[in-house]
C-alpha cells in the first residue's frame, strides 16, 4: 500500500513538472506577443505624433499668414529674438512658413504659439 502511494505521488510530481514546463512555455509566448504588440503600438504612435505634428504646423502657418500683417509678423519675430531677414521669403505666407519651420528646428513651436496668442488670442493655432 505504501509503495502504491509513493508511486502515485511520483507520477503526480511528473505531471506537475510537465504542466509547469507547459505553463512556462505559454508565459514565454504571451510575453513575446506582448513585446511585439508594444513595439507595434510605439511605431504607430510615432507615426500618429508625426502626422498630427505636421497638421499642427500647417494650422499654425496658415493662422499666422491669415491673421497677421507683415509688420505684425516682424513684431512677433522681435518678441522671439528672431531676425525677420533670416526668414528666406519675401511674402507673408512664406515668412510665416519659414518662421514656423525655424521654430520647429529650434524646439520653440510652443513659444511661437504663446507669442501669437498675445497678439491674436481668439485665433486657433
Amino acid at each position: 500500500m505504501m509503495r502504491d502511494n509513493i508511486d502515485h505521488l511520483r507520477e503526480r510530481v511528473r505531471q506537475l513538472e510537465h504542466e509547469l514546463i507547459m505553463l512556462r512555455s505559454g508565459i514565454a509566448y504571451v510575453v513575446s506577443q506582448l513585446n511585439s504588440t508594444i513595439v507595434e503600438v510605439e511605431r504607430n504612435q510615432r507615426w500618429y505624433d508625426e502626422s498630427t505634428d505636421i497638421e499642427r504646423l500647417k494650422t499654425l502657418r496658415n493662422s499666422i499668414a491669415s491673421h497677421f500683417t507683415e509688420d505684425e509678423l516682424k513684431d512677433v519675430c522681435f518678441d522671439l529674438n528672431v531676425n525677420p531677414q533670416s526668414l528666406a521669403s519675401e511674402t507673408l505666407p512664406g515668412m510665416a512658413r519659414e518662421l514656423v519651420l525655424m521654430m520647429k528646428r529650434q524646439g520653440r513651436v510652443d513659444e511661437l504659439v504663446k507669442v501669437c496668442k498675445t497678439y491674436r488670442p481668439n485665433v486657433i493655432y
